[in-house]
């Protein structure tokens, strides 16, 4: 009930759902989802800067370097939630604490494909925001998928594969033809 406790005895990641950040067999950090819909923030990591308490792995970084022993590709996406999905979906999958919180990514020369949400309203952050992690875990074999809405304002990976015009199957056939970074940005600048 009391979180994880500051060292000024405040509790953090109190009432919240603990993702445990785990990179070669470590714990590497801790972030917190609110169970309540009202509580803000939704999401809360623990105090300080990232990089200053330690905080340098991706996300389900050790299950995916296990995934990419057969898995074709690795995805990253932004949020825990997405990448458990996705993860349950089978795929090899890392994710940050959001668009523009980068972490260490496994090494892998096989193609690294960004998917993070489509949203209807802010399309142009979510692209500028995906150039930057191309430019970040380096610009070859980058590929992007962007998930079709379907009427929504917004879609991202766990809605997509429960979504009934989505699922399992659609989602791999996007993966699967997944647009090189050089495409995407050619064709968003239409």
């Amino acid at each position: 009930a009391s979180g994880i406790v500051t060292k000024t005895y405040q509790p953090t990641l109190a009432q919240r759902i603990i993702f445990p950040y785990i990179a070669n067999g470590q714990i590497t950090d801790l972030r917190g989802r609110s169970i309540a819909p009202a509580v803000e923030p939704k999401y809360r990591s623990l105090p300080y800067r990232a990089v200053e308490r330690g905080a340098i792995f991706a996300f389900n970084y050790d299950r995916a370097v296990e995934r990419l022993q057969e898995a074709p590709y690795l995805l990253i996406t932004e949020g825990e939630i997405k990448a458990l999905f996705a993860d349950m979906a089978g795929f090899a999958v890392v994710a940050f604490p959001g668009m523009q919180s980068y972490r260490v990514i496994p090494a892998t020369k096989k193609p690294k494909i960004i998917i993070f949400d489509s949203d209807a309203h802010h399309q142009q952050v979510v692209d500028r925001a995906i150039i930057r992690t191309a430019q970040y875990i380096g610009m070859e074999q980058v590929f992007v998928v962007r998930l079709p809405l379907f009427g929504e304002s917004k879609m991202d990976i766990d809605t997509f594969l429960r979504h009934p015009q989505g699922g399992h199957e659609y989602f791999t056939y996007l993966v699967t033809h997944a647009l090189p970074i050089d495409r995407y940005l050619r064709l968003r600048s239409v």
